[in-house]
C-alpha cells in the first residue's frame, strides 16, 4: 500500500470523535483521504476514510447502505464500525485488514500458483456472495480491492464496497465489465466479470484486456480473453472464461463461481458450459452506443498499451 505523509494530503491529524486518532495519510484523493487511525477507545488499527470536497460532500455515502453492511457481517467482507451521520456519511471508519492486498502480492510475482489462486477466489466469492444477499452490487472489484489476512493470507476479505460516489473514478479499465464500460446497468454479474478479470491476471501474470487490444475498455467490449488452457488447470481456465463472458446473461452467478471453485480445490468433478470463441458485447441503450463510437475514434489515436494493471 502506497503511503503518503500528512503534510502532503493538505490535513492536519486529528482525533475523530474523541476516538479516532489519524496518525499516517496513505492515500489523497479528489473525493476522500484515506488515514489509518489508532482507536483510542478499544485499541489497535482502524481505516478511516474522509470525504474531503464539495462534491463528495453533496453526494454522500447512502447511510442506509452502511446500516446494511454493518447489521449483516460476513469474515469475507468488510464491515463498516462507525460514520458520522449528518445529511448522509462524511466520514467511515472501517477494520484495519492488514498490510497487503492481492495487488500488492501481484506486484511481486508474475502470476500465482492454482491452489493460491483458488484459495483466493473462493474467499473473494464468498465475500461478494454476501454482499449480492443485501441486494448491493460492488463495481469496483480489483486486485487492490481483495484484503489476504490470516496465517499465510489465507483469508481475503472484500473491501471498497462502501466508497464517497465520486471515488468510483479510481476504477481500474483492467476490471471493468463491458456494461460499466459503456454505462449500461451493473448487477450482480459484473461483479463476477471483474473478479474473472482478476482471476485472469492471478493465474497469468498480465490483464488479458492491458494485453489484447488498442484499449483496456475496448477489450472488454469486442476481445476475447486468450484463453489460458494448457497454463492452468483446464477447469479453471474454462471459470474463467466462463465468468469474462460479454453477455451479462451468459455470465455464472457469484455462488456458482464458489461452488465451482470449491469442486475444482477438492478435486470435484464439474461440467461447465462451452464459450464462444468471439464474441461482442451489444449496447443496451443509445447512451451506450455513442460511449461506443466514442471509444473507437478515441482508440484511433491512443498510444498502446499506456496503462498498466
Amino acid at each position: 500500500m502506497q503511503e503518503v505523509h500528512a503534510q502532503d494530503s493538505g490535513r492536519r491529524p486529528d482525533v475523530l470523535e474523541g476516538r479516532w486518532q489519524l496518525v499516517l495519510c496513505l492515500a489523497h484523493h479528489p473525493s476522500e483521504t484515506v488515514w489509518r487511525a489508532l482507536d483510542l477507545v478499544e485499541g489497535g488499527s482502524a481505516l478511516v476514510r474522509i470525504a474531503n470536497d464539495d462534491d463528495a460532500r453533496t453526494r454522500p455515502v447512502d447511510v442506509l447502505h452502511l446500516r446494511i453492511l454493518r447489521s449483516s457481517p460476513h469474515p469475507n467482507l468488510e464491515t463498516p464500525i462507525a460514520w458520522r451521520e449528518r445529511e448522509g456519511a462524511d466520514y467511515i471508519v472501517m477494520p484495519w485488514l492488514g498490510d497487503a492486498t492481492l495487488g500488492d502480492v501481484l506486484g511481486a510475482a508474475w502470476g500465482l500458483p492454482d491452489e493460491r489462486a483458488l484459495q483466493i477466489l473462493i474467499g473473494a466469492s464468498r465475500g461478494l456472495s454476501a454482499l449480492h444477499r443485501l441486494h448491493l452490487v460492488h463495481r469496483n472489484v480489483a486486485p487492490e480491492r481483495l484484503w489476504l489476512t490470516g496465517g499465510g493470507g489465507s483469508v481475503v476479505r472484500v473491501a471498497g464496497a462502501v466508497r464517497f460516489p465520486c471515488g468510483t473514478a479510481t476504477q481500474h479499465p483492467a476490471y471493468l465489465a463491458p456494461e460499466q464500460v459503456l454505462g449500461d446497468s451493473c448487477s450482480p454479474v459484473t461483479d463476477v466479470y471483474a473478479l474473472g478479470a482478476v482471476l485472469y491476471r492471478t493465474l497469468s501474470g498480465a490483464s488479458f484486456a492491458v494485453e489484447a487490444d488498442i484499449l483496456p475498455e475496448l477489450a472488454h467490449v469486442r476481445t476475447a480473453p486468450p484463453s489460458l488452457e494448457g497454463k492452468t488447470d483446464i477447469r479453471l481456465a474454462r471459470l474463467v472464461a466462463w465468468m469474462l463472458r460479454k453477455d451479462p446473461k451468459a455470465r455464472p452467478t457469484m455462488p456458482e463461481v464458489g461452488a465451482v471453485a470449491m469442486a475444482i480445490a477438492n478435486d470435484v468433478p464439474v461440467d461447465l458450459p462451452a464459450v464462444p470463441s468471439f464474441e461482442i458485447y451489444s449496447p443496451q441503450s443509445s447512451e451506450a452506443e455513442t460511449k461506443l463510437g466514442a471509444l473507437y475514434e478515441r482508440a484511433d489515436t491512443v498510444v498502446p498499451h499506456q496503462y498498466v494493471a
